[in-house]
């Protein structure tokens, strides 16, 4: 640690640097605890961009830190929330491809699928890409809904359901929220 005295309108100010690297930069930790408080307050859809930036901004500090590929995978989510369907997908295609091995590289080819066809009504996109998904990662956890998502590929979320409420075509376990888009 260094100190430094400096001299300014006739009053003597005491400057203390730290040289140490580590006071110098936030560490990995400290920065990733940062992010997290600021997703934890997200609410808007600005809020929503800003603290995906400042994931991507995590990912390309630290782009072999064991964080990187959630750090990629929370910025496509929140772009998604804000309504940004086309920065979320590119998020999701460069998270797979360069994490492809990772849980979120799995779950990222899983929502450029979901993305496709539900924000961009590209279904031949869509069935190529869930199909990919159930050839690369058979059990993983949404395999099940990729399944449902190609078998179902195409159908209004009405048609999804009986006319007798109590039963669906849904596989079990799996519920659905229709939400209106915002106006």
């Amino acid at each position: 640690m260094t100190t430094f005295l400096l001299r300014k309108g006739g009053a003597l100010t005491l400057l203390v640097v730290g040289l140490a690297s580590g006071c110098l930069r936030q560490n990995e930790a400290e920065y990733w605890h940062a992010l997290d408080l600021q997703a934890a307050r997200a609410s808007l859809p600005d809020a929503f961009l800003s603290t995906a930036d400042a994931y991507f901004q995590f990912y390309e500090r630290h782009p072999n830190s064991p964080r990187a590929p959630y750090a990629l995978f929370k910025s496509a989510q929140m772009r998604l929330s804000a309504q940004k369907p086309q920065q979320a997908l590119q998020h999701f295609e460069l998270l797979y491809a360069r994490y492809p091995t990772s849980q979120e590289g799995a779950q990222a080819l899983f929502m450029m699928a979901y993305i496709q066809h539900n924000y961009l009504d590209d279904t031949a996109t869509a069935r190529l890409l869930y199909a990919r998904f159930l050839e690369r990662y058979p059990t993983h956890s949404l395999a099940e809904s990729a399944r449902f998502e190609l078998q179902h590929l195409g159908q209004p979320a009405d048609q999804l359901f009986s006319p007798d409420t109590s039963t669906s075509l849904l596989p079990s376990g799996i519920s659905v929220s229709i939400i209106s888009p915002p106006k």
